[in-house]
């Protein structure tokens, strides 16, 4: 059937005047440059999806490593703080 279809075709290009198959033949050109260029952006996206999946995952494991610094510092903090309270009560029963 296609190939039927491509047959007639084929014949009924061969009555057509020259500019307008170098118009066909143009169009074609940009069709096929129009796909190039969609396939180009369509990998361009998902390259760029898949980027932004690992910014996302390295910002959440940036975020939980400050939380984690924050909440170590916090415990470091209260914990010298304790030891200078120490250090002033043992002083001051000197």
């Amino acid at each position: 059937m296609v190939f039927v279809f491509l047959l007639t075709v084929n014949y009924s290009f061969a009555a057509v005047p020259n500019d307008i198959l170098e118009r066909v033949n143009d169009l074609k050109g940009q069709l096929e440059q129009l796909q190039k260029d969609k396939n180009s952006a369509e990998a361009k996206a998902a390259t760029l999806a898949q980027e932004e999946q690992r910014l996302i995952a390295t910002d959440e494991l940036l975020s939980g490593a400050i939380a984690n610094y924050k909440k170590d510092l916090a415990a470091h903090d209260a914990e010298a703080a304790n030891q200078n309270a120490q250090v002033i009560a043992h002083n001051r029963t000197q």
